[in-house]
């Protein structure tokens, strides 16, 4: 018994350590922040082929060398401590750098040595221990995007601003032309703020620049929150079909069945080629049905569909049932589409893009697919320009039959709003 309770017991304090450790940690960062000195660092350009890490943005500093009187006195990652000064302009300077914390009053931090010189040039580069700022996910893509702009426009410097106590060093934020780069990416947000709020409307906007893989995003919470694919569905549906053989091509017709659903256009015999502008919900449920349950959550699951529940009617669970999608989903969905990337014959993805066309003109050819099921509205395709795609999915809650029309009309006022449309 007296074993148990000992190796409880080192378990429990195992456990306050591993707790301790990250609370001081945060306890010692929120002192630096509230009673720090305050220093501003330029960065520097990063490496246009540096990959975007999706969680933080990588700095890169311009005075991050000291010269010495010996190099040979230094070694490569060495551990230093760094004693800071201000220029002229209000920016941190390195003063001086030294193998023991200095034990009189100055503004200094830890850090490693980079490099040193050889032959005699006697420089020492310093690794700061803040290249890093990190950032919800969702945004951290476009701020850097937005930093690394910086980095070529010489009018909007770019720095780091940070905080330095009793040997402690905390990356505070960064700025581009004297602005926080947070803001910088809410601003950007801002104007697609208020093309929904002007409608009223509540939703999400997700545009994917293709050839950047740049992506913006309004309201970033709900663009992960899942909902009924409603009529989208039908970009799958299609695929599904022509590849299980229920249809034998886009031309094949389906007779209409007599039944009066109270839409004109529905009203009469259909092909895939017809079917799909005007949305006809009958003729996508009789392919469903002649998929069948089987074939269908086969191909569901290898096109990796939202959660690729199809539970329910065969004929309706897009509409009703359990299957649910996000806009970001939907986004990774419509890129393997463009790529030919779907588990499908490329002949296939092909025609089904052809099929999703919905606008066209000699500067640009929108491709396209609405939904609405459920209170909630859809709008998910791509933009082809003379020179690059952009990916777009969006969605919004419908209250009244009027507003299934800013599905359309929100996502023109985007394009035009990001300079892809006149």
């Amino acid at each position: 018994m007296d074993k148990k309770y000992k190796l409880l017991a080192i378990f429990i304090l195992v456990a306050l350590i591993q707790l301790y450790i990250p609370a001081k940690m945060v306890l010692n960062s929120e002192g630096v922040l509230d009673s720090g000195t305050e220093y501003k660092f330029k960065t520097a350009p990063v490496d246009p082929t540096d990959p975007f890490r999706g969680k933080y943005i990588t700095l890169r500093y311009k005075d991050n060398r000291i010269d010495v009187k010996n190099e040979s006195n230094w070694t490569n990652g060495e551990t230093i401590y760094v004693i800071l000064s201000k220029d002229k302009a209000g920016f941190a300077k390195v003063k001086s750098i030294s193998k023991e914390a200095p034990q009189y009053k100055a503004d200094y931090f830890k850090a490693k040595i980079s490099s040193v010189s050889s032959g005699g040039s006697n420089v020492v580069r310093i690794a700061y221990p803040f290249n890093r700022y990190y950032m919800e996910e969702s945004k951290a893509e476009a701020a850097e995007k937005a930093y690394r702009k910086s980095q070529a426009d010489t009018s909007k410097p770019a720095y780091a601003l940070v905080r330095v106590k009793d040997g402690e060093v905390v990356l505070q934020d960064v700025l581009i032309d004297g602005i926080s780069i947070k803001d910088i990416v809410e601003k950007e947000n801002e104007e697609w703020k208020q093309i929904f709020n002007k409608r009223q409307i509540k939703g999400t906007f997700v545009l994917k620049n293709v050839s950047t893989s740049e992506i913006k995003t309004y309201n970033i919470e709900r663009s992960d929150s899942t909902y009924l694919p409603a009529s989208t569905f039908k970009v799958l549906n299609s695929m599904i079909a022509l590849q299980s053989k229920a249809i034998k091509s886009v031309d094949d017709t389906i007779k209409w069945d007599e039944v009066d659903r109270g839409l004109a256009a529905w009203n009469k015999d259909h092909t895939m080629r017809t079917a799909m502008p005007v949305s006809c919900v009958w003729f996508y449920q009789a392919l469903a049905q002649r998929i069948g349950k089987e074939q269908m959550q086969y191909w569901v699951n290898q096109a990796g569909y939202g959660n690729k529940n199809i539970e329910k009617e065969i004929d309706n669970f897009w509409l009703e049932g359990d299957i649910r999608i996000s806009a970001n989903e939907q986004i990774v969905f419509i890129e393997r589409l463009i790529y030919n990337e779907l588990p499908f014959d490329k002949e296939i993805q092909e025609i089904v893009k052809e099929l999703m066309e919905t606008d066209s003109n000699e500067k640009y050819t929108i491709h396209s697919k609405t939904g609405w099921t459920s209170q909630i509205g859809w709008n998910v395709g791509y933009i082809e320009t003379n020179n690059n795609r952009w990916i777009f999915a969006m969605n919004q809650d419908i209250i009244q039959k009027q507003d299934a029309k800013f599905r359309k009309e929100i996502t023109y006022e985007i394009l035009k709003a990001e300079k892809i449309i006149e």
